[in-house]
């Protein structure tokens, strides 16, 4: 009979939310609130829609924090363009050290649970080795590329648990990094 509602299942209706905009919700989310506040209640409450919605777009929290890292570092190896390797260091670090002071509990929860590592980070890692290669003949056991890495995480994760009166920024960062790779190419 018309007007009469249907007895059943509803039909699908998400609230005209889709994954790029749960996506979106979450990094806003992770920016204001940090990580332990992105959950799929909190997701479902800033979208209108119910957690069960927010689960069908993005799967489990694991997944969801996985693509939330790979829109976040998304292209973040795009266009490096200079006259040296370490000049092109340079600008990938800058870039990763600058998202990962901006998303430092995201990045320590991608160290820990490496299986979410999303594969644009998985690719940055490549382009880090391809230049730490060419710097420090060859780097065969990484070396370089693992003294940068863990240096950025250490120097994020201090700088993220320091007291507000203690401001480390990407520029103090960058001077260290700057040093490493001038005492590098000297060494070439």
């Amino acid at each position: 009979m018309p007007g009469q509602k249907r007895r059943g299942r509803p039909k699908k209706q998400w609230g005209g939310v889709d994954k790029a905009a749960v996506l979106r919700c979450a990094h806003s989310i992770l920016a204001t609130q940090g990580l332990e506040k992105l959950t799929f209640r909190a997701l479902a409450a800033e979208l209108g829609v119910t957690a069960m919605a927010v689960k069908h777009h993005v799967g489990s929290r694991d997944q969801l924090l996985s693509d939330l890292a790979a829109h976040i570092f998304e292209g973040i190896d795009a266009g490096v363009a200079g006259e040296t390797p370490s000049a092109e260091l340079r600008q990938l670090l800058v870039r990763y050290s600058g998202l990962t002071l901006k998303n430092a509990d995201l990045v320590r929860y991608l160290l820990s649970n490496p299986n979410c590592m999303p594969k644009a980070l998985s690719e940055f890692t490549t382009q880090i080795r391809r230049r730490t290669q060419a710097i420090n003949h060859g780097d065969s056991d990484d070396a370089m590329l693992n003294l940068l890495i863990d240096y950025v995480h250490g120097f994020v994760f201090a700088a993220d648990a320091a007291p507000t009166e203690v401001s480390l920024t990407l520029e103090n960062c960058m001077n260290s990094i700057d040093w490493l790779l001038d005492v590098m190419e000297s060494r070439r």
